[in-house]
């Protein structure tokens, strides 16, 4: 009996010990994307520089600012992703329904987290296609903007 009783116990503990998937998402909140910025039929390119402002939160949560960023003229949505693999934060914006024969420039607007006060690593992609990447400290009295390439 006692033999049987140590086997369950430390079948217990092995079950106990296996590795848990984790969830990786961050909460994306407050979603906005401005109207296109320029009313070209065939507007092919902006020459306004794309760049990012980030801005920490008391709350916990960064505010992301992308000014610039470059969709279809006729986007139905942009959808946005983050996620977070230790410090390492990926964004990533996608467009659906593209069916213009145009781009042109939007704002977009976001926040997300919750994050903790410590070092992190940004990288950002725009369709798949990979933009840029940088490095902050999140604390609530972080403002900083970000020149894509």
């Amino acid at each position: 009996m006692k033999k049987l009783t140590i086997i369950v116990l430390l079948l217990g503990l092995l079950a106990g010990c296996e590795e848990k998937e984790t969830d990786n998402s961050l909460k994306v909140f407050d979603l906005k994307l401005s109207g296109c910025k320029q009313n070209s039929e065939k507007n092919l390119a902006t020459n306004e520089r794309a760049y990012m402002i980030i801005q920490g939160s008391a709350d916990g949560y960064l505010y992301v600012q992308h000014i610039n960023a470059i969709f279809n003229c006729c986007a139905e949505t942009v959808n946005v992703k983050a996620t977070l693999t230790q410090n390492n934060i990926q964004l990533l914006e996608r467009e659906t329904s593209s069916n213009c024969n145009c781009i042109c420039p939007y704002d977009l607007s976001c926040k997300i987290g919750p994050l903790l006060s410590q070092k992190y690593t940004f990288s950002f992609s725009e369709n798949d296609n990979e933009q840029t990447h940088f490095s902050f400290y999140y604390s609530p009295t972080l403002l900083d903007t970000i020149y894509m390439n």
